[in-house]
């Protein structure tokens, strides 16, 4: 028997290389292809016939002709100035907003260079002026611009992240302001420091809105947690258009020449190009962050198929998506975000002192986290109300939308002409959103957008919509006090 397995083993052994052999013999009749997509180029390989190599080798490709690489300038463009895959992991408003945005900035590059010509041109005409002199205004004026924009900086802070758009133009009017007063300069050569400040004051409020507001865009844009690349690109970008600017700006400075009202014209050109073309790539973006102004949008579209003389709801209109808001977003002169809002008949304040309010106004909202009070505007001659709405301490991202989604249903009321000042309160209560504990057909009401807006692209976990933090608390009265005699 152990004579019989060992036989049987040695037969194995010996079959086993005929077998191997055979099947390395089928490899090589059938010589492997590959290929490999690196950045813009594709390799191909394959294993050579009659190979014994147990690697792939690399087949013999041609050097790539002119037509080929001048085909090929487009693809290195792309990696220079553009977010890898930028196609898939970036925005459908990404690129037009670049597009714009380089327009905008060749632009101003193109003034900075006459502005510049022109405070040479002022300096130099100052009577008596010396090169210490012309150096030591020079640099006052510097740094009076900069701590202006420091002081700047302290008083927006966040509204930055509220409404970026608006500061956006912000920045960009600052930066023609500051432009064409540098231009001025010449005019006024005895007056160059305090205009020149004042200039340079303008540029760090454009450079400093400008910078606290792309985080923002670069957010909105980012589809694969690209935000550093989107970032670098921009970078990239910024430069590309600020070489090509300066370099329009030498040329066409002969042209213009040194007279103020040549280079007030020229300015006054590239000006509107800059504007238009800041305004053309902000109104593009489509924000996923909702500020007072984005929220009322959606509330308004949502309440669209209410009746506003009933508290019944008549259609349930979807929520407006981001990109159906920006096309509606107003951030030039109208509709200030962030500040008390103004409409035809109504203005909002979100930050009212509680001194403002009637005590009714407490009792009636004892359930909500939220005080909504209608008042009279005594600064307004057309009869318009304030609407206050005052949020809890311990409010929620859920009782900021139920409260402005009440808010917003008072106005309507109050702008069609539906309530009188007297009645606007206690018509509240059995409005959009009364008691909790009313009915159900307005808590069912409330549940239904609020689980819309959470279901939806928006970010409603951080609700940018107050200015300044007034929030208030109750806090329970002091039976053990000695009452005053």
């Amino acid at each position: 028997m152990l004579v019989s397995r060992r036989m049987r083993c040695v037969h194995a052994a010996a079959s086993f290389p005929r077998c191997f052999r055979a099947i390395h013999k089928t490899v090589e009749k059938r010589p492997l292809t590959a290929s490999q997509q690196h950045g813009h180029r594709e390799y191909a390989f394959h294993t050579p016939a009659g190979s014994r190599s147990r690697t792939l080798e690399l087949m013999a490709s041609s050097t790539p002709s002119l037509a080929e690489s001048i085909r090929n300038i487009p693809l290195l463009l792309e990696d220079l100035f553009l977010p890898r895959d930028h196609t898939t992991s970036t925005s459908p408003d990404y690129l037009p907003y670049v597009r714009y945005q380089f327009i905008a900035s060749v632009a101003g590059s193109t003034c900075g260079v006459l502005s510049m010509q022109s405070l040479l041109f002022a300096i130099g005409l100052q009577s008596g002026a010396i090169p210490m002199a012309a150096a030591l205004n020079w640099v006052i004026k510097d740094g009076l611009g900069q701590f202006g924009g420091v002081l700047f900086a302290s008083l927006v802070n966040h509204r930055f992240d509220a409404d970026p758009k608006r500061w956006r133009m912000v920045s960009a009017f600052a930066m023609d302001a500051a432009t064409l007063v540098e231009i001025l300069t010449p005019l006024c050569p005895a007056y160059f420091l305090p205009m020149a400040a004042t200039a340079n004051v303008a540029k760090n409020i454009s450079w400093l809105s400008s910078s606290a507001t792309r985080a923002g865009f670069h957010y909105s844009f980012a589809q694969k947690e690209n935000l550093a690349d989107i970032t670098a690109k921009a970078g990239s970008q910024s430069i590309a258009s600020s070489i090509v600017g300066t370099a329009l700006g030498i040329a066409i400075s002969p042209i213009v020449g040194s007279a103020t009202a040549n280079v007030a014209a020229a300015f006054g050109v590239l000006s509107a190009i800059h504007l238009v073309s800041i305004y053309k790539s902000l109104s593009i973006v489509a924000l996923h962050t909702l500020n007072q102004q984005r929220l009322h949008l959606v509330i308004d579209h949502y309440w669209q198929g209410h009746d506003r003389s009933t508290t019944h709801l008549a259609n349930e209109n979807p929520i407006l998506s981001p990109s159906e808001v920006s096309a509606n977003e107003a951030f030039v002169l109208r509709f200030q975000s962030g500040y008390p809002s103004r409409f035809q008949r109504t203005s909002v304040a979100l930050s009212s002192r509680l001194d403002k309010l009637r005590l009714e106004t407490l009792d009636t909202f004892a359930n909500e986290r939220y005080l909504l009070q209608v008042d009279d505007d005594v600064a307004s001659r057309r009869g318009a109300r304030v609407v206050h709405l005052l949020l809890h301490a311990d409010a929620t991202s859920v009782d900021v939308l139920k409260g402005h989604l009440h808010l917003v249903r008072l106005r309507m009321l109050l702008e069609d002409g539906h309530l009188s000042p007297a009645a606007a309160m206690e018509q509240s209560r059995h409005d959009v959103h009364r008691a909790v504990q009313s009915t159900h057909v307005r808590t069912s009401v409330a549940d239904h957008f609020i689980n819309h807006m959470l279901d939806s692209d928006w970010h409603c976990d951080h609700l940018l919509v107050e200015e300044t933090v007034a929030r208030y608390r109750i806090h329970a009265a002091d039976t053990n006090a000695r009452q005053p005699e």
